[in-house]
C-alpha cells in the first residue's frame, strides 16, 4: 500500500497538518458521511470472531490465493530510484496477507489483507506511522492482478476523494503498483504513486515513525491503551477459557494489533487505528477460518469504547469495559431492529496473564 512509498508524500502531509491545526478532543460530528462503508455477511456459525467457527481451519479455495503473487521480500523502485522495501507474507493458514512497508527514509506502514467469501470482495486495512489509514475494497482483475479502492473525505467534512490502487503482474516475477486519486467523482484521476516491486534479499531500513500517535496529549490515539498486554481470555457465560491474546501497539503507537491464539491452532489477527480525518476508530478481525469482521466507533456517552458493524441484516455492537489494570471485558451484542434494541450474545473476559 503506497501511502508512503516516497518520502512523506501528499498523503503523509495531510494528517500531520490536520493534527497540528485541530485540538485533539474538540467536539466533532460523531457520524461523518462516507460514500462507502464496510460490508458484512451472515456468519451465524461464529458471531464472535475470536471463537473458532464450524469451518475448517485454513482457506484452501483458490480465491484466497488471488493476492499471493504479491507475497515476497521486495525492493520497490520509482523513476527516482529505490524508495523502500516491503515484506509481504501469507498469514492465518492462507486466510490473510500481511504487509510491512518501510520507506527509504524509514517511514513505516503495515496492512492486513483478506478475502471475504460471503461478499466476494478483497479488503485492505492500511495503517502508517503518520496516522494515515485506508480501508480499501475490490477484487482480482481479469489479468490476474488486484484492484482495490475507497471513497473518503480528504479532510474533515471536506470533499470526497476516490483512491484506486492496482497491482499488476510483470515479467520476471515483478509487480507494478499504481495509486490514482480522483476528486471529481471519478471524471479524472491523478497518479500519486507508481512503483515496481523487484524481489530482493536486502534488509529493511530502520523504522522511523513520526511520533504523532505516541504523543500523550493526543488522547484519541490512546483510547485502547488499557487493553495492551498479554491476556487469558474466557467466556463470561460459561467461564470456559477460549484462548490467549497479545495486544500491542506498533508504528509509533498508530497501530493497535491483536494476536489471538485459541484451541486447535485457531488464530485471529486484529488491526485497529484512529482515522485522523473522520476522528473514528476502526477495528478489523480476520480468523484462520476465513471469517472477517469490521467495526467502527469511538467513546460512547457512558465513556466506554463502543464500535458497531453489520452481519447480514443484523447490527453488532462491541463494547470494551475496563476493570482496573488486570482485567477488562469485551461485550458482544446483536440487534435485529436496526439498533433500537440490542441482545447480549456473550462477553469475553480478558484477565492479565502472569
Amino acid at each position: 500500500m503506497p501511502l508512503h512509498r516516497a518520502p512523506l508524500g501528499r498523503a503523509a502531509v495531510l494528517p500531520l497538518l490536520l493534527a497540528a491545526c485541530a485540538p485533539d478532543d474538540q467536539i466533532l460530528d460523531p457520524n461523518p458521511v462516507f460514500q462507502s462503508t464496510p460490508s458484512f455477511a451472515d456468519r451465524t456459525d461464529a458471531p464472535i470472531p475470536f471463537l473458532a467457527s464450524n469451518r475448517p481451519r485454513g482457506c484452501t479455495d483458490s480465491r484466497y490465493r488471488q493476492f499471493n503473487f504479491w507475497v515476497g521480500r521486495w525492493e520497490v523502485q520509482d523513476p527516482s530510484g529505490v524508495v523502500g522495501t516491503n515484506r509481504v507474507r501469507s498469514a492465518l493458514a492462507g486466510c490473510a496477507v500481511t504487509e510491512e512497508w518501510i520507506a527509504s527514509n524509514g517511514f513505516p506502514g503495515r496492512s492486513l489483507n483478506s478475502y471475504d467469501a460471503e461478499t466476494g470482495a478483497w479488503h485492505q486495512f492500511w495503517v502508517d506511522g503518520g496516522a494515515g489509514s485506508l480501508m480499501l475494497e475490490g477484487g482480482a482483475t481479469p489479468s490476474g492482478g488486484m484492484m482495490l479502492s475507497q471513497t473518503r473525505p480528504i479532510r474533515f467534512n471536506g470533499p470526497l476523494a476516490t483512491d484506486r490502487l492496482e497491482w499488476k503482474r510483470q515479467e520476471g516475477g515483478r509487480v507494478l503498483q499504481t495509486w490514482d486519486q480522483s476528486t471529481d467523482q471519478g471524471a479524472t484521476f491523478q497518479r500519486l504513486f507508481e512503483g515496481t516491486y523487484i524481489r530482493s534479499g536486502l534488509p529493511a531500513a530502520t523504522p522511523a515513525p513520526t511520533g504523532l500517535c505516541a504523543d500523550p496529549a493526543r488522547l484519541r490515539f490512546h483510547r485502547f491503551d488499557f487493553t495492551v498486554g498479554v491476556w487469558v481470555v474466557s467466556r463470561a457465560s460459561s467461564g470456559a477459557r477460549v484462548g490467549r491474546s497479545t495486544i500491542a501497539k506498533d508504528l509509533g503507537d498508530c497501530l493497535l494489533e491483536e494476536q489471538f491464539e485459541g484451541p486447535r491452532d485457531h488464530r485471529v489477527i486484529g488491526f485497529g487505528a484512529l482515522d485522523i480525518v473522520a476522528f473514528t476508530w476502526y477495528r478489523e478481525y480476520v480468523t484462520s477460518q476465513g471469517v472477517r469482521v469490521a467495526l467502527r466507533g469511538d467513546l460512547s456517552p457512558a465513556g466506554q469504547m463502543t464500535m458497531t458493524g453489520r452481519i447480514g441484516s443484523s447490527l453488532i455492537r462491541v463494547t470494551w469495559i475496563g476493570d482496573g489494570v488486570h482485567r477488562f471485558e469485551q461485550q458482544w451484542e446483536r440487534s435485529i431492529d436496526g439498533g433500537t434494541t440490542y441482545d447480549l450474545m456473550d462477553t469475553l473476559i480478558y484477565q492479565r496473564a502472569n
